[in-house]
């Protein structure tokens, strides 16, 4: 399944890349999803794969999603400052977020995930809070891990049953004049 859109009104329409879901042997290609009410009121979410496989979602057993956002080109150089995650209500018990960026085609990452750190926007570290501000990781870095990017290629967000307003990431923008990419 792929979506076809403007992920911002100044950007031009951009093909997303293809949603998978967790499969035996790697991941799976989602081909074909549909939503549906059942007789008792709870929605379900039924999806086809190209393994020939269908799978349901349960919205009421599970609350985990993750969301993937295409490629965005800022036509210049940035360093990375930070990524901040606005929810519309504050977190409560068993929710969180988590976020993962990439850069050059997936190559490279400009913030790592921070699942079970102290840094993790959960409700265990951070009881009650309406926002986070995810750092990169301080002397930890790994080796495919650079603060300077002009395109994000992925952005992944993985919410436990938290309700996201809105996701924003920082920079300082860099004079395109020097050779700054190592």
């Amino acid at each position: 399944m792929r979506g076809y859109g403007r992920l911002h009104p100044s950007l031009p329409k951009t093909l997303f890349t293809a949603y998978t879901v967790p499969a035996h042997s790697g991941f799976t290609t989602i081909n074909a999803a549909n939503g549906v009410v059942d007789a008792s009121g709870n929605f379900k979410i039924w999806a086809a794969t190209d393994g020939s496989q269908l799978y349901a979602f349960d919205a009421v057993s599970t609350e985990t999603s993750t969301t993937v956002v295409a490629g965005i080109d800022f036509k210049q150089p940035y360093e990375f400052s930070f990524a901040k995650v606005i929810l519309s209500k504050k977190l409560s018990a068993g929710q969180s977020v988590d976020l993962e960026i990439k850069t050059d085609e997936r190559d490279n990452t400009v913030l790592r995930n921070t699942q079970n750190t102290t840094n993790s926007f959960s409700h265990t570290n951070f009881p009650g809070k309406k926002s986070h501000i995810f750092y990169p990781f301080p002397g930890t870095q790994a080796t495919s891990t650079i603060a300077i990017f002009e395109d994000l290629s992925d952005i992944q967000m993985i919410n436990k049953g938290a309700s996201v307003r809105r996701v924003e990431v920082w920079g300082k923008k860099l004079p395109p004049d020097q050779d700054i990419y190592k």
